[in-house]
């Protein structure tokens, strides 16, 4: 770790000083720390971002992943995703700003040399991790932070080490075994298996049980092999009571699908569904083509939105071919009563001059491809703001009506819905801007219900989520919450 940081320095002070630095933009991230999901968070890693045109000393929460980096390095070069799940990720806009710094770093020199303190190594070996496979410890460290309750991210249950996917096993080496004793797995019910010792024991073979941790363990040649940080290896044989059956995931049926809108045109009217596919880029058809203001050729939010033209919203468009939305034509019947083809350049100019139009197959999202709002939050949004509110006017994908009172969504952050035969990951709550302040029949602003949101919710109403497995969904659809 210590050369990694001494290496990021000079490399960093080498650029900063150099004369390509005022074009130069680098982007540090742990590369797979454990070859797997965070243990803390699946969906957590570090990441700087260095250039001048980096927002300085700041800690940016936006919700982003290691694709919203290559899709962010991809714009600023001109090129293309290079497939489509770095087209869906969200570009880095936070961390960057439109006013360069262009202050230069300098290394600093490292005041411990580098191979003081090196711990010991165990008695068991440098590698002894590494051999019980990384699929298997990767789970294991996963199971362990989170109480052996939440199967592990893309998994749909809860697997014994001997039914990991992609499990690898040396030649010649038996089944790496899993010990833990934890009070839940001691009375779990178990099955032998045959020929072998229990991937996963209630207790340590010595009979420890109620001792806290784990221990990996792994037998060669007859002869246990353990590296738990309690001393050399054993030889004592382990006879243990055989494998447990795997834990399937426990699902929680939260609501029903109330409505489904997807809006063909970024900012104008919104069309509601009765069913929907749903794959990696939203909802089939959804925001593919969106107007961008005129004198945007940097921006990170060029788009013309119901912010600046509130009238946007009467403007409807409509599918020519509905049963193939992302590749039909799109048809714009405007207020007056005209209708254009979207590309048509007549429309853009009454929109305004210099506006032009862009069609994006990925989809033209302000962060991810689903948002998510519950009947019960519009409900009580109404009563913090005292107006009567209607779900449309924060256009969302998807409206639940949810068991219980005040923002349930707010407590699925972070975990998966499954949602007719849609998978779904609740990645953050949905901030909010002033097109919440627009009524979308008057047209009138309310600055209030802004200000309501801000107050009571932190400007956060809603959620917004990705896709995990797609799948077609239709109003009436259970809403299930996996544990």
């Amino acid at each position: 770790m210590a050369d990694n940081d001494l290496a990021t320095d000079q490399i960093v002070d080498t650029i900063s000083h150099s004369p390509y630095w005022k074009d130069s933009a680098i982007f540090v991230l742990e590369d797979d720390s454990q070859d797997g999901a965070d243990h803390v968070d699946g969906h957590r890693a570090p990441v700087q971002v260095i250039s001048p045109w980096a927002v300085h000393g700041k800690v940016i929460n936006t919700y982003y992943s290691q694709l919203s980096a290559v899709r962010t390095i991809e714009q600023i070069l001109g090129a293309q995703p290079l497939n489509e799940k770095v087209a869906a990720a969200t570009p880095m806009y936070d961390a960057f700003t439109n006013r360069p710094d262009y202050t230069p770093f300098t290394a600093v020199p490292n005041q411990i040399p580098l191979t003081e303190a090196i711990a010991t190594p165990p008695a068991c070996g440098l590698d002894t991790l590494g051999q019980t496979g990384a699929a298997q410890m990767n789970r294991f460290t996963w199971y362990q932070a989170h109480g052996w309750k939440v199967p592990y991210p893309g998994d749909w249950k809860i697997y014994a080490p001997s039914q990991v996917p992609g499990l690898h096993r040396e030649p010649g080496r038996e089944l790496t075994t899993l010990r833990t004793t934890t009070q839940q797995h001691r009375n779990t019910t178990a099955r032998r298996t045959s020929g072998g010792p229990s991937p996963i024991a209630p207790n340590y073979c010595d009979g420890t049980s109620g001792a806290r941790g784990a221990a990996w363990v792994w037998h060669d040649g007859g002869v246990e092999r353990r590296c738990d940080g309690s001393g050399p290896p054993r030889s004592t044989p382990c006879i243990s009571k055989g494998a447990f059956e795997s834990l399937e995931a426990v699902m929680t049926v939260v609501g029903r699908v109330a409505a489904l809108w997807r809006y063909p045109v970024k900012s104008m009217a919104a069309e509601e569904l009765d069913g929907v596919e749903v794959s990696w880029h939203g909802l089939a058809g959804d925001r593919r083509w969106a107007f961008i203001r005129d004198g945007q050729v940097r921006s990170g939010f060029p788009w013309l939105t119901i912010r600046e033209r509130p009238e946007l919203i009467h403007y409807r468009p409509r599918f020519a071919e509905p049963e193939r939305p992302n590749a039909s034509p799109v048809l714009v019947r405007t207020p007056s009563g005209g209708e254009f083809d979207v590309a048509d350049p007549a429309l853009a100019a009454e929109l305004g001059p210099g506006v032009r139009v862009i069609k994006q197959d990925r989809g033209v999202f302000d962060t991810m491809p689903l948002s998510l709002l519950t009947t019960q939050a519009v409900a009580d949004l109404s009563r913090l703001a005292g107006t009567d509110l209607a779900a449309a006017r924060f256009r969302p994908n998807l409206l639940v009506d949810a068991s219980g009172r005040g923002f349930p969504e707010d407590a699925w952050v972070s975990r998966e819905l499954r949602i007719g035969g849609l998978r779904m990951r609740v990645d953050q709550r949905d901030k909010r801007c002033a097109v919440v302040t627009i009524d979308p029949v008057t047209l009138l602003r309310n600055p209030a219900i802004l200000r309501a949101i801000a107050r009571e919710r932190d400007t956060r109403l809603g959620v917004y989520g990705s896709t995990v497995e797609p799948g077609r969904v239709t109003v009436g659809d259970l809403v299930e919450l996996e544990h």
